[in-house]
């Protein structure tokens, strides 16, 4: 007979998060419009530093961008997601001195902060730390502000790529195509995408590594393709029509 211990139990819980983000199944979430990314930091600071009791003990930073996830951790809270640091600038007793927090916000409400507690095995900071290192959430430098937003009118800027069938604006990363912009009524938002998803392949090509050549398989002239974004998602894009 196993005996089940408490850190057995956590890890498996740990697993079954990383390995399968959106294993439960429910109804689709309608995703408001991608927030501006300052917008995003201030009301998501604002809303961490409410939940903390000793709030000038910490400095917070913000060094990943968002993507839209369904957070599931004591309540269901979708959104756009990401994940920060918290790092002491004072003494502070129940958590360590620098530790992860977890916000998601959708239409400029904040509907969850999850910071994590003084635990190697908090699920918060084990969810970050493999995030971070998977590459599930963009660079906060690849965030797009209202100073800085890509017109749909505009050629892409230095390191964007237009992808004109699918009417997407991608920005090559290491792990794949981050999607700038997805524009009204193009097969790629019939298709459910969304500005933030990373794509890491298509028709089961991996795009890691592939810089700006990824271009040429998602800009293909084959009827349709098979994504799949860092998050699990399974995307099928069917192009238009000529």
């Amino acid at each position: 007979m196993t005996l089940v211990t408490p850190r057995l139990l956590a890890f498996a819980l740990s697993w079954l998060l990383l390995a399968s983000p959106a294993a439960a199944k429910r109804e689709p979430f309608d995703y408001g419009p991608p927030p501006d990314w300052e917008q995003y930091k201030r009301v998501g600071e604002a809303a961490v530093r409410a939940a903390l009791p000793d709030q000038a003990s910490w400095a917070i930073e913000w060094p990943n961008g968002y993507t839209p996830y369904e957070w599931d951790n004591k309540g269901y809270f979708p959104g756009y997601m990401t994940c920060g640091i918290m790092r002491a600038i004072a003494p502070v007793t129940k958590r360590y001195p620098v530790t992860n927090f977890i916000v998601v916000i959708d239409r400029g409400v904040v509907r969850k902060v999850d910071i994590a507690k003084r635990a190697t095995n908090d699920i918060r900071n084990q969810v970050c730390r493999d995030w971070a290192a998977r590459g599930f959430m963009p660079p906060a430098r690849m965030m797009k502000t209202a100073n800085n937003a890509v017109s749909s009118t505009q050629p892409a800027s230095s390191g964007e790529l237009l992808i004109q069938a699918l009417g997407l604006t991608i920005r090559p990363m290491a792990e794949g195509a981050y999607l700038m912009r997805v524009e009204p009524g193009s097969a790629g938002q019939r298709a459910g995408l969304t500005a933030g998803l990373v794509i890491t392949s298509v028709n089961a090509i991996p795009l890691a590594g592939m810089g700006a050549a990824m271009a040429s398989l998602l800009g293909s002239d084959a009827p349709s393709l098979v994504l799949e974004s860092v998050t699990g998602q399974r995307i099928v894009v069917t192009r238009a029509a000529p």
